[in-house]
């Protein structure tokens, strides 16, 4: 079977996919819409920062071998419009560092 794939109007995005190793646990709370921590990015190499309550993650981008499209139905059935196309991910392969803090002064200590 054919499938026909369409642009959408507004051209195609680039995503990119965040993969932890592990699973995250609540305490029975839902996950939805709520801000999972902060993500951000070191100057000076293409790494990455995931902050997550009192854990640091570090990860870096790598590549797809093969690219992922994101997909829906167009509504004659026949054909999907392309919202995004998928060539890399931020991978998070390592531990957690856990996030001490030290006394009230401010300063913050990543234990290793």
């Amino acid at each position: 079977m054919q499938i026909h794939m369409v642009r959408n109007e507004a051209g195609v995005d680039e995503w990119t996919i965040v993969e932890l190793q592990g699973s995250l646990e609540t305490s029975g709370h839902s996950l939805d819409g709520k801000i999972l921590g902060n993500l951000c990015w070191r100057k000076d190499t293409k790494e990455a920062i995931l902050i997550i309550g009192n854990h640091l993650l570090e990860g870096k981008f790598t590549q797809l071998e093969k690219p992922l499209l994101v997909a829906v139905p167009n509504a004659d059935d026949q054909s999907y419009v392309v919202n995004a196309v998928i060539r890399r991910k931020l991978l998070f392969k390592l531990r957690p560092k856990p996030i001490v803090t030290k006394g009230l002064s401010g300063h913050m200590l990543i234990s290793k």
